[in-house]
């Protein structure tokens, strides 16, 4: 990068040595030839200081218009593909309609991501990545019609579930079957004799346990759940032994009850056939054939488009990183080069100096030595002639002088005068220009300067506005930065200071200091950086929270904290308790902590049961502040949090109780259960104290308790071992699928 310079440099020393052993160049064209290099030097590292930072700006421009961009559609696309996922799922799982209009949304998004990064690669002409965007789209076009076979599938309870489907095709036509025969037989059936009468209670008990039967299947198919098909195992025993002593009493019968009697039992075989296989369907991955696509085919088609997708972003970041890499080393460079110039330009100008001295000072210097001798009277002297220039010419028109002196001492003493005299005026009218000489190079040095240094910040600029524009520093930095934007806004003020005390006559800085207020932004500088400091506190100690909050990697057991738990559901909670506030009343928090060990449980678990019983606290608290607003003399809303150490038992108890309205013995009978809520529509799902009762009572061995009265507000009492006991505790599967 420095040949240019280089070869500069050695033109002009070549053209100070042609100065220094031509003897007939002239004054006029040795100074053309040293101050053209001197300027020739200087103009070429300008240019290449100036090709440098063209480079460097053009580097962030691509960045700015090309690399940010498509990162940031990438990873729009990657959030938007991941709401087509959820959603997707979402209306799979609950039917919500809602979850259909936001995958329609997400798509939509999704294909402008798509369109927007396919028009950025071909106006930049990125071929690899292009191929990338191809195979995304074709990934996509695969996957984009899965979502509407999906949602239709969910439509169609008998397309979705096989084992619904084969239960309502077969097994209800048996069942059915079956019922009309029982009725047959027991219609037929004369109960005035008593063997009769046996024969038809049993016959009506067969029919009763076989319809709950039907009904514990039909709920097993809907629900899933354990109950009912412990209910159908039981019934199902039953019905056979009822069958069966029916099939004890066939000499009792007709002919046309023993024929329905047949047909009961070829019927009874088939549909326990049915109803395993119903059973085995139901407890397969595949009872639900829309989620079991999902699964199958949607999810891995959208882990490729998320890998390719996150290629695209890992490649941009990568050469963000070159580009703005690339753009710095050429800053460097311009700076480097800039600094190197300028040695050479001053290391050329003293040779410069040194050789016109020698050249053309010099020589002047000995003319003038022996005007001298002339003006004393020695008439005898001569001056050498050393060159063809303009002062050897004049070296030798002063011999001739001389010797025309010699002829007329009245005209030597008038020419010496004037010679005196015009010597002097020449020496000043020298020293003047000399001076000038001086004052315009020290001006061109200063404004090359100035341009280098506009330059510089301008290109700097350029690149901040960019970087400052698309990217947002994390808060860590923030907070590591808070310290040195102290100090060197301290040393920016002191620099301010010093220069006043410096210059306490300058009266444009004294008015910029009055316009910017100096002594207000003294006082309230350091408040802004502590306000900064707090916010960037207040971020981390959030975050903080919700991590220890949602303690999703610790699956297993360990010792935790139960108060750290409590203050972290608190902390995410407390929008809810300013809310309350905004609207005139408060909901106050009271904490009785007792001095418990460290506990040893789910620790994410045991946050999800605080936060389920605290907002369900506070939303009470909230509803009876909506209720009586008006009322002035309603008391605030109290939230007691109690914890003790039962060292006899070694069992830690939570106690949470509000001062809100109470809840109905009714109500708190079933406050427990799946799906009760008394919350409106859509506001709740009921599932909340249902989930935390197994929590409690199932993962961490505890007991779950709900106490309250109308009018003396609601208390809900934890209570579990401090040490959990490994042989009793559930599976691990059981666990995770409760």
């Amino acid at each position: 990068m420095f040949n240019p310079i280089v070869r500069s440099i050695n033109l002009s020393i070549s053209n100070i040595l042609k100065i220094t052993k031509n003897r007939k160049i002239t004054i006029k064209n040795k100074l053309n030839l040293a101050f053209g290099s001197l300027i020739g030097v200087t103009f070429l590292i300008m240019g290449v200081n100036y090709w440098s930072s063209v480079q460097a700006t053009l580097n962030i421009n691509r960045t700015e218009e090309l690399r940010m961009p498509i990162a940031l559609s990438s990873s729009e696309a990657q959030s938007n593909l991941l709401k087509m996922l959820s959603n997707v799922r979402g209306y799979l799982v609950t039917g919500d309609a809602v979850f259909r209009q936001q995958y329609q949304e997400s798509r939509h998004a999704f294909e402008e991501n798509l369109h927007e990064m396919e028009q950025l690669f071909q106006q930049w002409n990125v071929p690899i990545q292009l191929e990338q965007l191809k195979n995304l789209r074709r990934f996509y076009e695969i996957w984009s019609e899965l979502p509407p076979y999906l949602f239709d599938l969910k439509d169609d309870r008998l397309k979705s579930e096989p084992g619904f489907r084969l239960w309502e095709q077969e097994g209800e036509l048996l069942a059915i079957h079956i019922l009309a025969n029982i009725d047959k037989i027991s219609q037929e059936q004369n109960p005035r004799l008593l063997s009769d009468l046996e024969l038809f209670q049993e016959t009506i008990n067969l029919k009763s346990l076989f319809s709950l039967l039907v009904a514990d299947m039909r709920n097993y198919i809907s629900t899933r759940e354990d109950k009912y098909r412990f209910d159908y195992t039981a019934h199902y025993r039953k019905s056979k032994a009822s069958l069966e002593n029916i099939q004890s009493r066939l000499y009792s019968l007709t002919q046309s009850q023993q024929e329905a009697l047949n047909d009961i039992i070829e019927d009874f075989a088939e549909i326990e056939i049915i109803i395993e296989n119903t059973v085995e369907i139901i407890e397969s991955d595949r009872y639900r054939e829309d989620l079991h696509i999902y699964q199958s085919k949607a999810e891995p088609i959208a882990k490729e488009m998320l890998i390719i997708l996150n290629y695209i972003v890992e490649t941009q970041k990568q050469q963000f990183r070159s580009e703005l890499t690339s753009g710095v080393s050429r800053l460097n460079s311009a700076q480097l080069q800039t600094l190197i110039g300028s040695l050479l330009i001053l290391i050329l100008g003293c040779i410069m100096t040194l050789v016109l001295q020698r050249k053309i000072s010099d020589p002047i210097q000995r003319l003038t030595e022996v005007t001298n001798s002339v003006i004393s009277g020695n008439l005898e002297v001569k001056s050498s002639v050393e060159s063809g220039d303009e002062i050897g010419i004049l070296a030798q028109t002063f011999n001739e002088m001389t010797d025309s002196l010699k002829l007329s001492l009245d005209t030597l003493e008038m020419y010496n005068k004037n010679l005196e005299s015009l010597v002097a005026e020449r020496t000043e009218e020298l020293h003047v220009k000399n001076k000038e000489l001086q004052l315009t190079l020290h001006n061109l040095k200063q404004t090359q300067s100035h341009l280098i240094q506009a330059e510089k910040m301008s290109s700097l600029g350029q690149m901040v506005a960019g970087i400052a524009h698309e990217i947002n520093n994390p808060i860590s930095f923030i907070q590591c930065n808070l310290s040195p934007l102290t100090t060197y806004c301290q040393d920016l003020l002191d620099l301010v200071q010093s220069y006043q005390e410096l210059y306490p006559d300058d009266m444009n800085m004294a008015k910029k200091i009055e316009e910017i207020d100096l002594e207000y932004i003294e006082e309230d500088l350091p408040k802004l950086v502590e306000s900064m400091d707090m916010g960037a506190n207040r971020i981390y100690n959030i975050v903080l929270s919700l991590k220890n909050f949602s303690r999703s990697d610790q699956a297993n057991l360990k010792e935790a904290d139960i108060h750290e738990g409590v203050e972290s559901t608190l902390l995410i909670l407390q929008h809810r308790l300013k809310s309350a506030s905004n609207q005139g009343r408060t909901i106050q928090i009271n904490k009785e902590y007792g001095d418990l060990p460290l506990v040893e449980c789910y620790p994410g678990e045991l946050n999800q049961v605080f936060m389920n019983i605290l907002a369900n606290g506070i939303d009470i608290l909230e509803s009876m502040v909506e209720g009586d607003n008006r009322n002035a003399d309603l008391e605030d809303g109290v939230l007691t949090i109690h914890t003790e150490y039962q060292a006899e038992t070694d069992r830690i108890s939570i106690q949470i109780q509000d001062n809100g309205p109470g809840i109905d013995a009714e109500i708190t009978n079933k406050i427990f259960d799946p799906f009760f809520t008394t919350k409106p529509v859509g506001e709740g799902t009921g599932l909340g104290l249902s989930i935390s009762y197994k929590i409690i009572t199932e993962h961490h061995q505890g007991m779950l308790k709900c106490y309250s009265k109308p009018g003396e507000g609601a208390r809900f009492e934890i209570e579990i071992p401090a040490h959990q006991s490994w042989t009793s505790l559930p599976h691990e599967d059981q666990r995770l699928s409760a």
